[in-house]
């Protein structure tokens, strides 16, 4: 695995002193450098956490998991193990995931294909989404923040400048985690994944039918839990008892219902049938 602290020092630091830059040239063009002390600060705030902590972090789960090819169990049960309080865990958790998909994961090995593992990203048109979300939001985004800026707003214009970036961010950390969170397949479960956005695990003896989603198949969001926006949607599954779907900062769904996508839904359907089988 290629990867080094000092790479990614080198990395930050650069990235680091273009914005500084780039402000510094917008601040004094526009006659509001009084604001750079702000953000120098904020600047200098974030670094030493990088530095101190995040880098710490990060060099852990390096060091401890580096040929890991299940990155999606490692990396959740070491930040539950390294941030130690729960409540500090369940507070930090995705938004430390996100930093790791979208600026390490592409280092670790995909899980290996198998019988069992299913892969979905073709299915869940994550690309696409992170396309469309990165052209409709960022041409945009200093034409706002000026704006906001200039009638007396600024700190309403650094909350939307960060809050959009992230976003972008975000979805480019889901094209990664849905790579290395797969949809698998154990004797008990149907453990259902959908990168960043979703998980559950489904006993295999609470699923009554499991099948390809028809055009004469009618579903919402209000009785089926539906694989996000964008995906395509080709499995259908009807559970005996509601299943817990968990999606980010422990909001949750409860379906008797769902409507999944998988790249090869049919081979999903034969080895849950097989595995049916046999269990009976």
């Amino acid at each position: 695995m290629d990867i080094t602290t000092n790479t990614l020092s080198k990395g930050k630091i650069t990235a680091t002193i273009a914005m500084i830059l780039s402000l510094s040239v917008y601040y004094v063009s526009t006659v509001g450098w009084h604001q750079l002390p702000f953000v120098f600060a904020v600047t200098f705030v974030a670094l030493l956490i990088d530095g101190y902590w995040l880098n710490r972090l990060l060099n852990g789960f390096v060091i401890g998991y580096a040929s890991s090819t299940k990155v999606g169990k490692d990396l959740d049960t070491y930040l539950n193990q390294s941030l130690r309080f729960k409540a500090l865990y369940w507070l930090l958790k995705d938004e430390l995931s996100v930093l790791f998909y979208a600026l390490f994961a592409k280092h670790f090995k995909t899980p290996a294909a198998s019988d069992r593992c299913f892969t979905y990203d073709k299915a869940s048109n994550a690309k696409d989404m992170f396309w469309v979300v990165f052209i409709a939001q960022l041409p945009t985004l200093p034409f706002i923040h000026f704006m906001m800026d200039n009638i007396g707003h600024p700190l309403a214009a650094w909350l939307v400048t960060v809050l959009t970036l992230w976003s972008v961010f975000y979805y480019y950390a889901q094209i990664e985690a849905i790579r290395h969170r797969p949809i698998e397949v154990t004797d008990t479960h149907l453990l259902f994944r959908f990168g960043l956005s979703w998980s559950a695990d489904i006993p295999l003896s609470d699923v009554v039918e499991i099948k390809a989603l028809t055009p004469s198949d009618k579903f919402d969001h209000f009785s089926h839990f539906v694989s996000p926006m964008g995906s395509q949607k080709n499995v259908l599954m009807t559970f005996e008892q509601p299943i817990k779907f968990i999606g980010r900062y422990g909001f949750y769904k409860k379906r008797s219902h769902a409507v999944i996508s998988v790249d090869a839904p049919q081979e999903l359907i034969q080895v849950f049938t097989k595995i049916q089988n046999i269990s009976m």
